[in-house]
């Protein structure tokens, strides 16, 4: 007997949402970026005066009490990621391989251990602050390969012209991602030492470093409208 069948003779259906992908995206994308700025407006309001001293992601993430809400964010969309590796390999399976596929997944469970690592700095005095940069390093290389790997394989297959802007508007949003990286690393290194100026401070620090975390939670929506599938949650519900 099917397991429709037992599920009609226990009084239950099954109910569908189909969800597109797109749209998905862009709803995970806006909570994440809300649960993000939500920790800055709470430490704005208790913490620090932002008309003098706007904090960055990365400073929050080790300012206790006001680490949760970054760990959160940055948890909550890390682990959605491995759906949008599930769609882009159903689009490409010929064109990616599964090294590929495993140093993206690497990557990004590289960056909830970061996110966790700053926790960890943030409360207690263990010698975890020096990992922190090269795990930035490892999760963002290994990331940034599968992207490649993956917009270099969407332009192997005939895509429609949609799509193909898509692909083109990607390309665009990495590269930026890359520059405001390099500039984020340097203004990290720079910010709050005796060559701090009117271009390297912790005003630039901070508007470099929210522009490529926006980008970067951009990046899966723009992806998603090459791939253009959906997102199917199935349950069983009483009659």
């Amino acid at each position: 007997m099917s397991s429709l069948n037992r599920s009609t003779m226990l009084g239950k259906e099954k109910k569908n949402i189909h969800l597109k992908e797109p749209l998905f995206w862009a709803i995970s994308g806006s909570i994440t970026f809300c649960i993000l700025f939500t920790g800055i407006l709470y430490g704005c309001i208790f913490s620090f005066s932002c008309a003098s001293y706007f904090p960055t992601i990365s400073y929050l993430a080790t300012f206790r009490s006001h680490d949760r809400w970054i760990v959160f964010g940055i948890t909550f969309y890390s682990t959605l990621i491995p759906l949008l590796f599930i769609s882009v390999k159903t689009k490409l399976s010929a064109y990616l391989t599964w090294l590929t596929n495993l140093i993206g997944l690497a990557g990004c469970f590289l960056i909830i251990i970061t996110g966790v690592v700053d926790e960890v700095n943030g409360l207690y005095f263990m010698p975890l602050d020096k990992a922190h940069p090269f795990l930035t390093l490892f999760g963002y290389f290994s990331f940034a390969y599968w992207i490649h790997s993956v917009l270099k394989a969407f332009e192997s297959i005939q895509l429609e012209f949609s799509e193909r802007f898509w692909l083109l508007k990607c390309k665009k949003t990495v590269m930026a991602i890359h520059v405001l990286f390099v500039v984020t690393g340097f203004q990290w290194h720079f910010a709050y030492t005796i060559y701090s100026n009117f271009l390297v401070n912790e005003v630039v620090e901070a508007l470099c470093e929210w522009s490529l975390i926006t980008l970067a939670l951009s990046l899966p929506y723009q992806i998603s409208r090459i791939t253009n599938t959906s997102i199917s949650l199935t349950w069983l519900a009483r009659k």
